[in-house]
């Protein structure tokens, strides 16, 4: 289950902070760690989007929450067992049924608590990534001091494990959330995007594919949002 804040404060200071640091981070992909053969750290989008920025192509920054993080958060909330007892009992061909318990199912993903450990590295790449490069001024020292710390808007997008096959397609099944600022907005936004893995049609879609629900992972990436200059189809 989820600890408690003074737990988890307790148990953060008996371990080896300067060790700690130096280990590799679970939760919490930069793009420059990630590369086309990221499916199951990043999912599709994001191995994908990695593979765009590690060829200098202009993605605008961003840090991917790991699939290993959406399945931690699950298990920590004590969800895993609860939403697999849930799944088997749905009758993919009752629509009124599916879409009730899919619904549930999102719910209690999304109200879950957040282990403070995950939020605390989300929160804390999310700080990074609100910190302007130089690049991004064209004014002086006191306009970048007053915006350095300000949080700053971005895309969270679903990035599934499950990456499209010659007999499957998984795109466009999962949510993405767009123009999201702050700390507490950018939680709940991360934990609608792990709950869309089980709406009606992504549920309905895995059964009648074959591909057991349990195997499904998400990872979100959460990425810089840009002004545009121009758009086009």
């Amino acid at each position: 289950m989820t600890k408690t804040y003074a737990e988890y404060l307790v148990e953060k200071f008996q371990k080896n902070e300067s060790k700690k640091e130096k280990e590799e981070n679970k939760f919490i992909k930069w793009l420059d760690e990630l590369s086309k053969e990221s499916l199951f750290v990043a999912g599709g989008k994001g191995a994908n989007l990695a593979e765009l920025y590690n060829i200098k192509m202009p993605v605008p920054r961003a840090f991917v929450v790991t699939a290993e993080a959406y399945t931690y958060f699950l298990t920590e909330a004590g969800l895993v067992e609860k939403i697999n007892a849930m799944l088997k009992a749905i009758d993919i061909d009752n629509t009124e049924q599916l879409e009730k318990e899919a619904k549930k199912i999102q719910k209690i993903v999304a109200e879950a608590e957040m282990p403070y450990e995950l939020k605390h590295d989300i929160l804390e790449a999310y700080e990074i990534l609100s910190t302007p490069e130089v690049a991004d001024f064209q004014g002086d020292a006191l306009a970048i001091m007053k915006t350095a710390y300000e949080p700053c808007f971005v895309a969270v997008r679903s990035s599934a494990t499950t990456g499209d096959l010659a007999t499957a397609s998984f795109a466009g099944q999962q949510e993405t959330f767009l123009n999201v600022k702050g700390t507490k907005e950018l939680i709940e936004a991360i934990k609608k995007c792990f709950a869309s893995l089980f709406t009606a049609r992504a549920i309905y879609y895995r059964e009648k594919r074959g591909f057991a629900h349990e195997t499904a992972k998400l990872a979100a990436i959460v990425q810089r949002m840009v002004n545009s200059e121009k758009s086009g189809v």
